[in-house]
């Protein structure tokens, strides 16, 4: 099953005027891989689109994980 693309926080259409999706899951979870990459210190060297990059991928890897 793949939920990639999922909204991470869904909300009935009835509860706002306007619905929207916000966040996917691959979305929110790179931001959290993202915020940890720069906390932790070691990213700061890096270019910002390196560090985008890496949390893409860890966001990816947690996604594949989750799915078997």
């Amino acid at each position: 099953m793949d939920h990639d693309d999922e909204p991470a926080f869904p909300t009935r259409a009835e509860e706002y005027r306007e619905a929207s999706d916000g966040l996917t899951k691959r979305e929110h979870i790179a931001i959290a891989a993202m915020q940890g990459l720069l906390a932790s210190g070691d990213a700061t060297a890096l270019e910002p689109a390196e560090v985008a990059s890496d949390a893409v991928n860890l966001a990816d890897a947690l996604l594949e994980r989750l799915v078997r």
